[in-house]
């Protein structure tokens, strides 16, 4: 990961949404809502998935389809799961 390092906010939001989702090993995100909530990029985003999968079990999907962009498997998700702002 060379770009991006998570700022102690975003740290603290991923962490709340880990939470949130009651330990869910299978949290799945949108990429555009999450990239805005962290005020990041969506390359940015994904850059750092492998540290969201890791660190907080969160899961990147395609913000129009909802389908997981990872490549362990296909999961639809809620579109609206952050809420618009």
């Amino acid at each position: 990961m060379d770009g991006a390092e998570l700022s102690s906010i975003q740290k603290s939001f991923l962490s709340d949404l880990y939470e949130s989702a009651q330990g869910d090993k299978r949290t799945v995100v949108p990429l555009e809502a999450l990239s805005q909530k962290l005020g990041i990029s969506e390359e940015e985003a994904l850059e750092i998935s492998g540290q969201l999968e890791q660190e907080y079990y969160i899961k990147l999907a395609d913000s129009v389809t909802g389908v997981s962009i990872t490549e362990k498997g296909i999961t639809v998700v809620e579109s609206n799961f952050l809420g618009n702002g």
